[in-house]
């Protein structure tokens, strides 16, 4: 049997017209982040969507036309509440800590490089952890720094020469004279026992990151089992 090579493409390219057009019919769908590519009629989509349902969609269409064979279903799926960037998640992270009650509003955050970082003064070493634990959970965050401040009434706060609170800088924090919270304590401890073990983190995680992954399982353990 001899196969017309010429025919057949000319097949195949009027067939992802049909299918072009097709998707772009489909409710839902964004047919332009669909692709489509045809081979003597088994149709292959790929590119990428926001749901299971849009996928499914797809395919669904396409075999609904006269001349398609088989669907080889490569579409991806992307949730768009996945945070992606610095500012998705302290997007997040601002939400969480305003939906903690345990948390005063002095606290503050920022993120870098998909790492948070805490900063501000508390009351008390348990609002600190609370807002230490509320991090845990945002997606997409690498790590969580605790630079929260505890207040101490008996001793006030170091005064500058003009008489302001001596604060840290936004961009690099420094711990010098200030006393270390809590959850700094116990994520140091649990640094130095990884370093005493030769723990080796995994590919493009510090020592600290792994420590703060590592503190977090312990205290959702803790919490667990109350």
């Amino acid at each position: 049997m001899t196969v017309n090579l010429s025919t057949t493409s000319k097949l195949d390219g009027q067939l992802k017209h049909e299918i072009d057009q097709e998707l772009e019919r489909v409710p839902g769908l964004n047919s332009t982040r669909v692709g489509v590519a045809v081979d003597t009629g088994t149709v292959t989509l790929s590119g990428e969507v926001d749901s299971f349902l849009e996928r499914r969609s797809a395919a669904d269409a396409v075999l609904r036309l006269p001349g398609v064979n088989a669907v080889a279903q490569e579409i991806t799926v992307r949730s768009p509440f996945v945070p992606e960037t610095d500012a998705d998640i302290a997007s997040e992270a601002g939400q969480a800590l305003n939906r903690a009650t345990d948390v005063p509003d002095t606290v503050r955050v920022s993120v870098t490089n998909r790492r948070i970082t805490l900063t501000g003064t508390v009351q008390f070493s348990d609002q600190s952890e609370a807002a230490g634990r509320t991090m845990h959970h945002i997606t997409g965050a690498t790590g969580v720094l605790n630079e929260i401040r505890i207040r101490d009434e008996q001793q006030p706060e170091h005064r500058n020469s003009a008489g302001g609170s001596a604060r840290a800088s936004s961009t690099t924090p420094s711990r010098k004279g200030t006393t270390m919270s809590p959850y700094e304590n116990r994520l140091a401890l649990v640094e130095s026992a990884l370093k005493a073990e030769k723990v080796h983190p995994a590919k493009g995680k510090t020592l600290a990151e792994a420590a703060a992954t590592v503190l977090a399982a312990i205290d959702e353990i803790r919490e667990n089992v109350r």
